[in-house]
């Protein structure tokens, strides 16, 4: 089974004046959909909250809000974090790939990742701050090919799949770099 996949991740953490952390996660998946999570923790206490937005990576705009509650149990009034804010794509698309065996069945991912610069805001409990780190900041453009592992051995005698799907990672380059040029 193979699927073509496109989308974005940003994931950081940034510090409110009342709590230690915050950690945000942004990911958004043409096949699998959008995903955010925020965590916001302190000494004391710690608040969590998930969501799935129809829209969140949008023409150069992020928005997302995201329900946050406690973690520990305590029933308290559950409130809300905001982020939001701009990005750009920086640079050239550079070659991914990726293989790993899971359930007997072996993966192998190839595509580009793309940097991206953001300003972004994070608002919760009455405050707001920009990020202060960031730990994955990409778009990417990715082929997922899923193979029961007794089929690749049986490719023996044609080369190596993965040299395979590595030329087919910097043909996708290629033609991602060709793109950029004529829409310049």
């Amino acid at each position: 089974m193979t699927t073509y996949e496109k989308g974005h991740v940003v994931e950081c953490t940034a510090q409110l004046e009342r709590y230690d952390t915050v950690y945000v996660s942004l990911y958004s998946n043409s096949v699998h959909g959008n995903h955010t999570q925020v965590v916001i923790s302190s000494a004391e206490s710690e608040y969590a909250g998930a969501a799935q937005p129809e829209k969140l990576f949008n023409h150069g705009a992020i928005r997302t809000v995201v329900p946050i509650s406690p973690v520990d149990g305590r029933v308290e009034s559950a409130s809300s974090a905001v982020v939001h804010g701009r990005y750009a794509l920086v640079g050239e698309p550079t070659p991914y790939s990726d293989e790993m065996y899971d359930a007997g069945y072996r993966i192998v991912t190839t595509g580009t990742h793309q940097d991206i610069s953001t300003r972004l805001t994070i608002k919760a409990f009455g405050e707001r701050a920009p990020p202060v780190s960031y730990t994955h900041l990409y778009v990417y453009k990715r082929q997922t090919m899923r193979y029961p592992a007794s089929y690749i051995s049986s490719l023996d005698g044609v080369g190596s799949p993965t040299d395979v799907y590595k030329r087919q990672a910097t043909a996708l380059v290629a033609c991602d770099v060709a793109a950029c040029r004529t829409q310049a």
